[in-house]
């Protein structure tokens, strides 16, 4: 019976022993899981963190491109230069020919100019008597005008036209004074000129319509209309209109 008991404990002892490395294995298997399970979660919330989606905060390259003008550049005043852009006419240079009043094409077909007093006109024609007391028609349809009076009989003015078979069209009229006189200095924006009895007058003529056989020369006699620009009889500087070759004998 003693034989019989003792190894009864024995084998009860052993699987008593068993059960407790089964339960042990269990437990450490299911500690493992929960390791894996656990990594896995803090990877995946680690790459979620890491990843922005367009439009949660943080402007994309296209919607930076967008608020750049869709070019990707980055505006100047965003650079943070602090310095204000320069406005148009600050900087002293001539202005573009295209900025002109279209004056220079016209001046291209230019036959000729002449002075006189208006004697007739109507919607589309203008008689002009000249100072030798020859009277002139020209055709009003394609003149531009550069009048400080109101356009009326009477009326001193100077006219640039075209003359095809016979026919004069007007491209410009003004009623600005004349004055002629011999080139003593010029630059880009201006020049100098002498008159008879010496006197000297300066004119701007970045916006003048200009032309000139010869161009611009020194020594040449020109005729230039203008206009009086603030203290222009103290400074004696103008502001010219049209500037032309001077006729002979004027």
């Amino acid at each position: 019976m003693m034989r019989t008991d003792s190894g009864t404990k024995r084998r009860t002892g052993t699987e008593s022993e068993t059960i407790k490395k089964g339960r042990t294995g269990r437990k450490k298997a299911a500690a493992g899981i929960c390791v894996l399970a656990l990594s896995g979660m803090l990877a995946a919330c680690g790459n979620q963190a890491g990843t922005v989606q367009p439009g949660e905060g943080t402007e994309t390259s296209e919607n930076m491109a967008a608020d750049t003008g869709n070019n990707g550049n980055v505006p100047e005043e965003a650079k943070g230069s602090g310095s204000e852009p320069e406005e148009a006419g600050n900087t002293g240079s001539i202005p573009a020919e295209t900025e002109k009043t279209g004056l220079e094409d016209l001046a291209a077909r230019e036959s000729g100019y002449i002075s006189g007093t208006i004697s007739a006109m109507s919607s589309d024609s203008l008689s002009l008597e000249t100072e030798d007391g020859e009277t002139m028609e020209f055709g009003m349809r394609e003149v531009v005008l550069d009048t400080e009076a109101d356009l009326t009989e009477g009326l001193f003015v100077t006219v640039s036209y075209e003359e095809k078979e016979d026919t004069r069209t007007a491209l410009y009229l003004t009623d600005a004074p004349l004055v002629t006189g011999e080139v003593v200095d010029g630059t880009m924006g201006s020049v100098r000129i002498r008159l008879e009895d010496g006197t000297e007058m300066n004119f701007d003529k970045q916006e003048a319509s200009v032309n000139l056989e010869e161009g611009l020369l020194i020594g040449n006699q020109i005729t230039v209309a203008y206009r009086s620009v603030g203290d222009s009889q103290e400074s004696g500087f103008y502001r010219a209109l049209w500037i032309r070759d001077a006729k002979e004998g004027s």
